[in-house]
């Protein structure tokens, strides 16, 4: 498997973490594009409809993405214990929250890197 991804995602490194907790690193290749809100990488607009990292290529079956389907996926593959049954309620929502706090970092992100000057949103 391959998995498309930046560095810099948090999103990706999310996955990134499960890799190492679940000792995927030898079963999934970690291959870096470049993407940016206006210009994602070929590589993955042609795997992922919606042009965004990180995305699964799969030998077996269509390519994965959004960080959430991805670490389940792979817990289940390494047959890892990181989505426990018995606490799994807690654990996904706690997941969301994490990815709520990472969503709006993101947005800050692009809010001060992509948008001009003139039409940023300070309070946002």
């Amino acid at each position: 498997m391959k998995l498309l991804m930046s560095p810099a995602s948090p999103f990706v490194r999310k996955v990134r973490v499960l890799l190492r907790e679940a000792n995927l690193l030898d079963t999934v290749e970690e291959v870096e594009v470049a993407t940016a809100p206006l210009n994602s990488d070929a590589s993955v607009v042609a795997a992922n409809p919606l042009g965004k990292i990180p995305t699964l290529i799969r030998t077996d079956g269509p390519a994965l993405y959004d960080s959430r389907v991805i670490t389940r996926f792979l817990n289940d593959h390494a047959g890892a214990s990181l989505y426990p049954d018995a606490r799994i309620w807690d654990v996904l929502t706690a997941e969301a929250t994490a990815d709520a706090i990472m969503e709006a970092a993101v947005a800050i992100t692009y809010e001060s890197r992509f948008r001009a000057p003139e039409i940023q949103m300070p309070e946002w």
